[in-house]
């Protein structure tokens, strides 16, 4: 390309992840994003990402085409994108990040169409003011900037980018994509940067067409809302953190991939691992129907399926869905116990528990079963994650609060370390029963123990 077409490395401690700011119509890898990636760079939950300006040709200077030289088409900018992420630098991350400005979201959404193999290690998207409708009033420019021409609305590429767009993805863009407008943005009005996208994919923040992308502090909205995108579930330190939760995400959208499409073929393991990857992407609703469809009688299934019902309830109160979780759960827990498989027994025996304590007055009966629960994990060894969890969770039933936060402490510093989604299923079951119990002052405790580092 030029001079320009190059990978600025902003931070660079050789993790699993980075962010990739791509620069708008007439920008550079340096002065477009101001104190931007500096802010980022401070911002602790953003420790596990390395970050990088990549940059392009793009002058107001005409060019000339056939003659001598000219920016590249947008086209062009995308492949020089993928190129970079394939055989460059960016080649050795497996979760990406991207952080464009104007013309430069252009190429980011042509890059994720035209390379499965980008899109499926891209984690997060935000669009800074990109005309992704094209530009109703190119002016005369467009005869003589390839990359202007590129934008028009009534343009080839608009057309076609657009076309490909809603056919790859007729419903939504993928998940973890913001498309956000300035207030005061004339040159790219909301009406072409917005309303391609879903309304809850919409953002706006305050400022004209390039000062949303110069923040004046890590407190301005557009850091915020980059921070928050990528936080999601994250917690500001320790196991959650954004890095960690980015690349479970790339796992759960590989095994939806893999396993989705013969769901009605899968042995119980593997569609447990399909419900909690659906579920994981924020597909419940499409999690639960696989679990029902599937109609396994297994006891690990119908726990999962249980577990999709007893958050249903919890979201929104049906008794119907309440009354067949504890069933399911109750079930479950009965085999389990008789054929002396004491993992799926204590598993299914503090979900009883939770159920009873949330939903009845059976204060004797949540007692009775967390005394056995307790006694089902003292016949394992050694005792995993779930297991040392469970001790805790049932010593929350039991009245035991600081006994209870020993065990948490074990199952956050057992090894192998825990996934993001396990300690967030564990720590918010954790937090629900603390409060149900009446122990409000216990839940700073919780989130400690949560946020330490596990081991590794």
């Amino acid at each position: 390309m030029s001079e320009q077409a190059i990978l600025k490395a902003l931070r660079k401690n050789n993790t699993k992840n980075a962010i990739v700011f791509v620069h708008g119509f007439g920008g550079d890898p340096s002065t477009t994003w101001g104190g931007f990636p500096d802010f980022l760079g401070a911002t602790q939950i953003l420790d596990g990402w390395d970050i990088y300006s990549l940059g392009y040709s793009s002058k107001l200077a005409p060019d000339f085409r056939g003659i001598w030289s000219g920016n590249p088409s947008i086209q062009t900018i995308a492949n020089y994108l993928y190129t970079q992420a394939y055989v460059g630098e960016l080649d050795k991350y497996e979760a990406l990040a991207f952080i464009a400005h104007s013309m430069g979201g252009l190429a980011v959404q042509r890059a994720l169409l035209d390379r499965m193999d980008l899109l499926r290690r891209t984690t997060h998207v935000f669009l800074f003011g990109t005309p992704s409708n094209g530009l109703q009033k190119a002016g005369w420019l467009k005869w003589v900037k390839r990359q202007v021409e590129d934008m028009a609305a009534e343009g080839e590429f608009i057309s076609k980018l657009r076309s490909d767009w809603k056919e790859r993805w007729p419903q939504s863009p993928p998940p973890h994509f913001w498309a956000i407008a300035g207030d005061t943005d004339e040159f790219v009005p909301a009406s072409t940067s917005l309303s391609p996208f879903l309304r809850e994919q919409q953002l706006v923040v305050p400022g004209n067409h390039l000062e949303i992308v110069k923040p004046n502090h890590k407190e301005d909205l557009s850091v915020q809302t980059v921070v928050r995108g990528i936080q999601g579930d994250a917690a500001p330190a320790g196991p959650w953190n954004a890095a960690r939760v980015a690349l479970q995400m790339l796992d759960f959208r590989a095994a939806v991939g893999t396993l989705e499409a013969h769901a009605a073929e899968l042995d119980d393991a593997h569609l447990v691992q399909l419900a909690i990857a659906l579920e994981g992407l924020g597909n419940s609703d499409k999690a639960l129907a696989v679990l029902k469809e599937a109609g396994r009688r297994g006891t690990d299934a119908r726990g999962v399926l249980a577990g999709r019902l007893k958050r249903r309830w919890l979201a929104a109160g049906r008794a119907l869905d309440y009354n067949r979780a504890l069933e399911l759960y109750t079930s479950a827990y009965e085999e389990a116990s008789a054929n002396a498989d004491h993992a799926q027994a204590f598993y299914h025996g503090v979900n009883v528990c939770f159920l009873l304590s949330a939903g009845s007055d059976k204060k004797a009966a949540v007692t009775e079963m967390a005394a056995t629960v307790l006694e089902h994990c003292g016949k394992i060894a050694p005792k995993d994650f779930w297991c040392l969890g469970t001790e805790g969770e049932a010593q929350l039933y039991l009245r035991q609060p600081e006994e209870a936060l020993t065990a948490y402490q074990n199952a956050v510093r057992v090894s192998p370390a825990p996934n993001p989604w396990q300690l967030k299923s564990m720590h918010d079951q954790a937090c629900q029963i603390a409060t149900i119990l009446g122990y409000n002052d216990l839940l700073p405790k919780l989130d400690q123990v949560f946020r330490q580092e596990p081991n590794s």
